[in-house]
């Protein structure tokens, strides 16, 4: 008699969960049918709780203020970091950049923000594993003597 061993599914992964700071209508209830846990904020500050932060930005002025806000470099090692903005600056952009943020999108493609959070999630965490890979003795799992 033959017994078959029923196959497992792989496990889910837990939903992602994603700090909105001042969405656009509509933003919501995207995110939350693509499968996200989401939270709203009128700052961002609360970033470490969440796997991801999604910053809307109307317009120049607000992409200027985010790109010189001086908290931006503690939330994007918190969690990754989006910009949906549909101002277009490269200079700002760079800046965003450089200081952590993983994805600038435009508006209006709710699967096109849906995959640049999760590909930025992916990133951060990857960035972590890598950076915590170089912190540590790989034989011991003590940290580097440089460190």
């Amino acid at each position: 008699m033959r017994h078959h061993r029923a196959m497992s599914s792989p496990p889910t992964p837990a939903p992602l969960s994603v700090l909105l700071v001042n969405p656009p209508p509509g933003v919501q209830s995207a995110l939350a049918a693509a499968g996200f846990l989401l939270a709203m904020s009128a700052d961002g500050l609360q970033a470490r709780q969440h796997d991801a932060v999604l910053f809307d930005v109307p317009d120049a002025a607000a992409l200027a203020a985010l790109a010189h806000r001086p908290d931006l470099p503690q939330v994007a090692f918190d969690a990754a970091v989006v910009v949906q903005s549909a101002v277009a600056d490269d200079t700002l952009e760079a800046t965003l950049l450089r200081q952590g943020v993983q994805h600038i999108v435009p508006p209006g493609d709710a699967v096109a923000l849906a995959r640049a959070i999760r590909h930025a999630v992916v990133r951060r965490r990857a960035d972590r594993k890598a950076r915590t890979a170089y912190a540590t003795d790989l034989a011991t799992g003590l940290p580097h003597q440089a460190q």
